[in-house]
């Protein structure tokens, strides 16, 4: 067990910087409680970063007498999407969950860490949506709507039915075992395709001469970015779409805004995005990365989202650089405003006085863009989502 724990350990700190629930938990979303990050250095003349936070950055996991992994992603969400590796029904037929030893009923250190992979990457295909992802039953009950994933190794493929968003009480989608798979390029992305379909989406793609072509059959696919409702598991990128669906030549689909709609009218909110991790207005403070450097997890929600790093220099070369970890698709932008508000930099290393910055992440998603019909490059609709901020000397 203590190798299970010691590799998750490394797994967020390769990918995040904050983890636990939504304040400064679940990837870097919110503002960390004081009672796990302590004032470092004050801001001084000499180089290096000051004013840094110490964070705390380890995902809370527990493990079931069967060795199990529970986990949740955005506590306090109130819809949930259950990931059910262990085993239930579907409609009236029972399937095993994750099997790689001939033992159904336990989970062996392979299985785990296949488990919390798929956990963390269904989490950041959904990043940006007021959802929690967790493999709690007791979470997934306390919900006030859920949909239900059975992940099994006794068919391939999956299915989802649609709508699955409410309490259902069997699961509400099926997919096949090799979609976790550590060396399967899917990357669980066919469990967030069937918990599309439970939001209530139809598969996307395009309509060439009355034929409709999903995007992985379709001659004209750069290969480049995969909508997740259009198979796309074969795409650098994996992401949510703007496009035609399979229902008629004139239906257009917008992913996002239907998910959300879905969570809107199972909550009462305003929104189905999540809130803003780090307002534009109220520059957060970076968190310490040990060896002088610094990081900062987090979610660029909706298009015209703008996150805020509050950066204290002592002078000379400095690296900013803001990444999508694994499977997210945000695509970004950095920029660095000295006190007055002034263009300074952009990611990368430049040279900056001692003083204090700001540094902003947005992304190259825009808010309308053309309906995607198959050629030229995919529009900047889906480039949100997780990313990491590292700063350095």
């Amino acid at each position: 067990m203590r190798l299970i724990r010691l590799w998750l350990f490394g797994l967020v700190l390769a990918t995040s910087f904050a983890c636990g629930g939504p304040s400064d938990g679940d990837d870097g979303s919110g503002t960390a409680p004081a009672s796990n990050e302590a004032s470092a250095m004050p801001p001084g003349p000499s180089r290096g970063l000051h004013g840094l936070m110490t964070c705390d950055t380890a995902r809370q996991v527990s493990y079931a007498t069967s060795g199990l992994p529970i986990v949740e992603a955005y506590p306090g969400a109130p819809i949930v999407l259950y990931l059910d590796y262990d085993g239930g029904q579907w409609n009236s037929t029972s399937y095993i969950g994750i099997d790689r030893d001939g033992d159904p009923s336990t989970f062996n250190a392979e299985e785990q860490e296949e488990i919390l992979t798929s956990f963390e990457r269904v989490a950041k295909y959904y990043a940006m949506f007021n959802v929690d992802v967790t493999t709690d039953p007791a979470v997934r009950d306390a919900a006030v709507a859920y949909t239900w994933t059975l992940v099994t190794e006794q068919i391939s493929g999956g299915l989802g039915k649609r709508p699955g968003v409410g309490r259902p009480t069997t699961a509400s989608s099926l997919c096949g075992a090799s979609s976790i798979r550590l060396s399967n390029i899917d990357k669980s992305r066919r469990i967030a395709h069937e918990i599309g379909h439970n939001f209530g989406l139809y598969h996307s793609g395009t309509w060439d001469n009355g034929t409709f072509y999903e995007w992985e059959d379709f001659p004209g696919w750069d290969g480049v970015y995969g909508p997740i409702m259009g198979g796309g598991g074969a795409g650098v990128r994996n992401g949510w779409a703007l496009g035609h669906s399979d229902q008629d030549p004139g239906d257009i689909q917008d992913d996002m805004a239907m998910i959300a709609e879905v969570i809107t009218a199972n909550t009462g909110l305003a929104s189905g995005f999540r809130d803003d991790d780090f307002p534009e207005a109220a520059p957060t403070v970076l968190c310490d990365a040990g060896s002088g450097a610094a990081r900062r997890e987090g979610i660029i929600e909706t298009a015209g989202d703008v996150d805020s790093f509050a950066l204290s220099w002592g002078g000379g070369p400095v690296t900013i650089e803001a990444s999508a970890p694994d499977v997210s698709a945000a695509r970004l932008e950095v920029e660095v405003r000295d006190a007055a508000g002034a263009l300074v930099a952009a990611a990368g290393t430049t040279d900056l006085p001692t003083g204090d910055y700001v540094i902003r992440v947005n992304s190259t998603s825009i808010a309308n863009p053309p309906i995607y019909d198959g050629s030229g490059a995919y529009p900047e609709y889906g480039a949100i989502g997780a990313y990491v901020l590292d700063v350095a000397p």
